[in-house]
């Protein structure tokens, strides 16, 4: 019938062998992305530059070990009306004509020691040299890395002096954190793992 092609019951005693039954065999097919970052590509970097932007490609996948995706946007509305209101956003969307996501290339399996030097190349030689390809380009902190350097400028860009204001206004204490959120170099972590102010 058209119900049993759609609905299927399935009893297991405990959640570890649901999954060993049904999500693990999905999810040991698929490849994952343990280390990953983005990078915009600013009109700028590809008017003046171009052929550091597509050595800036090759950088990236060279080795073998990451991959590059890229969407082409059109986020520029300056021309068209302004903004409702001051926001946030980093002035770098504004200028982005191309977002790219960087990944890395791991399957279920391989050592996790792996990812360790995975997450070693992406940020002392894969990050910088894209970088240097797309000055001043910035990037989407949601997809980015957790180890970005410069992250203040990176992803909020000029705002973040303005960011960081209304947020000693609104959580003196510092009670919301994140890693590369406005404020958290505020506070380091000790050897296991907890918060403490930095002075």
């Amino acid at each position: 019938t058209l119900a049993s092609l759609f609905f299927n019951t399935l009893e297991s005693p405990t959640y570890a062998s649901y999954y060993k039954g049904s999500l693990e065999p999905i999810l040991a097919a698929t490849p994952l992305s343990p280390v990953a970052g983005d990078r915009f590509i600013s009109r700028n970097n590809l008017e003046r530059n171009p052929e550091a932007v597509l050595k800036g490609f090759q950088d990236v996948t060279a080795s073998g070990n990451f991959t590059l995706a890229c969407v082409a946007l059109n986020v520029d509305t300056s021309h068209t009306m302004p903004p409702v209101a001051d926001n946030s956003v980093s002035p770098a969307w504004r200028k982005a004509l191309v977002t790219c996501l960087i990944g890395s290339v791991w399957s279920w399996g391989q050592p996790w020691d792996m990812v360790a030097r995975q997450q070693e190349e992406f940020e002392n030689s894969i990050l910088p040299a894209f970088e240097a390809a797309t000055p001043g380009a910035g990037a989407y902190g949601n997809e980015a890395n957790f180890a970005q350097k410069d992250w203040q400028s990176t992803f909020y860009g000029a705002n973040y002096a303005r960011l960081s204001k209304i947020k000693k206004t609104y959580d003196p204490k510092g009670l919301l954190y994140g890693i590369t959120s406005v404020g958290s170099e505020a506070w380091t972590q000790d050897a296991d793992g907890r918060l403490c102010r930095v002075h």
